[in-house]
């Protein structure tokens, strides 16, 4: 079966999903908006959904997924 990894970009900061479905402490931020999506392009990230955010005034949050490496 195959398992996803999950991220959510909000502005210039990307936020990792954890294994549990909370986001964890673990981000990256960008020098803008426009490099934090490249990077994601990049890295091999799809867009799945974008929502208002109501903890930053609505500003999008948008949701990525890619395929998770094979476990060892």
């Amino acid at each position: 079966m195959q398992k996803w990894q999950h991220c959510k970009l909000v502005g210039k900061r990307v936020h990792f999903v954890g294994a549990s479905g909370l986001f964890e402490d673990k981000s990256d931020s960008h020098l803008g908006e426009r490099s934090a999506w490249s990077r994601l392009e990049d890295d091999g990230w799809e867009l799945v959904a974008a929502v208002p955010d109501p903890q930053q005034d609505g500003e999008l949050a948008f949701f990525f997924k890619r395929p998770a490496p094979p476990s060892i």
